[in-house]
């Protein structure tokens, strides 16, 4: 397998930014993997502490 390469959505920062990288990643290998949802998860709470 290739080397994967997550693309950084303008003004990501800090965690969020690592679990948008990660996601992205875990989307293009296996969409249906397990930890997807975690990822969603942990994700949605950095984007709403950041709004806090």
């Amino acid at each position: 397998m290739g080397h994967l390469q997550a693309m950084k959505p303008p003004g990501a920062q800090g965690s969020q930014s690592t679990y948008t990288d990660l996601l992205s990643v875990t989307e293009e290998i296996d969409g249906h993997h397990p930890c997807l949802a975690l990822v969603r998860e942990c994700l949605a709470e950095t984007e709403k502490n950041a709004r806090t």
